[in-house]
């Protein structure tokens, strides 16, 4: 009966891996779609991403730290903006800092909280 429960358990979270998988793929291939989800996104996850960048200064964080800011005022996020403040940030520390980074990558931390399990775990114990 155990190793029933234990099977039933893994299965329940392979499937929330492969739920998981499926947004995220989804997120990565229409920046439309990744765009209306970020702003449909609670405004507990903002103060969450917020403090979490508030001491780390580096560019792409700095990014992250203001879109949050700017989601919990309830302002609109658009693709446009987030390019105007990557060549902005560029400008002020005078490198290239984003050339790496996509819409994608810059906004996971929004999405990355929808993990309810420890993935890896899991699949080590396959």
């Amino acid at each position: 009966m155990a190793e029933a429960n234990q099977f039933g358990q893994k299965n329940q979270h392979l499937l929330k891996i492969k739920e998981f998988a499926s947004l995220l793929y989804r997120l990565r291939e229409s920046e439309e779609f990744l765009l209306a989800e970020l702003n449909r996104s609670g405004s507990f996850l903002f103060e969450s991403i917020r403090m979490r960048y508030d001491d780390n200064a580096g560019p792409v964080n700095k990014l992250r730290k203001e879109i949050a800011d700017r989601l919990a005022n309830k302002e609109t996020i658009t693709a446009e903006f987030i390019e105007n403040r990557k060549r902005e940030i560029e400008d002020e520390i005078g490198r290239s800092s984003f050339k790496s980074y996509t819409l994608f990558s810059i906004l996971f931390p929004f999405f990355q909280h929808n993990i309810e399990i420890d993935v890896k775990a899991v699949l080590t114990q396959f």
